[in-house]
């Protein structure tokens, strides 16, 4: 005889094992129809940096993978406006673009926990493009990553880009690169087939 018990857990494991098969069902007819949209395969925020991996499919069918890099900034706090209930932000992104395939985004990653052990102020050009109000990516251009110390010890990765008509930076930790190597470590062994 079955309790009640045991069938709330057939119940929740039943619900479980539907949502998953839905959740995977979704993302596979998803990347099927994501031209000009992005498919974010992880996410890290730090110090008001937003940090995004993510694939991209252009209209002419080129698939790439690429790491957001996003720098919050409090509008209010820029023009010294008080809002009363909330705050207005907005984040300036620039997307480095890593590779065309998984295997090849995971090599980028290890390219740039690499820059770690570089001297302070090695300086290079990355490839990258500049995300739109949409999401979308604009025109390729190149962006400045410069090796930086933290004043405490340790070093971290300052990337500078233009953003509209203002200029923008970008810190970004080893920890931050080593949680995101992780994230598509996940979704290459989850989409292995």
């Amino acid at each position: 005889m079955i309790t009640e018990r045991t069938m709330k857990k057939i119940f929740m494991l039943a619900l479980i094992v539907i949502f998953t098969l839905s959740v995977d069902a979704f993302t596979a007819s998803a990347k099927d129809k994501t031209a000009g949209m992005r498919m974010e395969i992880c996410e890290d925020e730090e110090n008001d940096n937003v940090f995004s991996l993510f694939t991209y499919k252009d209209k002419d069918g080129t698939e790439s993978y690429y790491l957001g890099l996003g720098k919050e900034f409090k509008i209010s706090e820029v023009f010294d406006v008080e809002i009363l209930g909330g705050s207005l932000s907005h984040i300036d992104e620039v997307c480095l673009w890593l590779a065309d395939t998984p295997e090849g985004a995971m090599q980028a990653l290890d390219g740039l926990l690499a820059l770690f052990d570089q001297d302070v102020n090695t300086t290079l050009k990355l490839p990258a493009r500049m995300a739109t109000d949409a999401e979308q990516l604009s025109e390729r251009t190149m962006v400045t990553c410069v090796v930086s110390k933290k004043t405490l010890g340790g070093k971290f990765l300052r990337f500078y880009f233009d953003s509209g008509k203002h200029y923008s930076e970008c810190d970004l930790s080893k920890s931050t690169v080593k949680f995101l190597k992780k994230g598509l470590e996940f979704d290459m062994k989850k989409h292995k087939n």
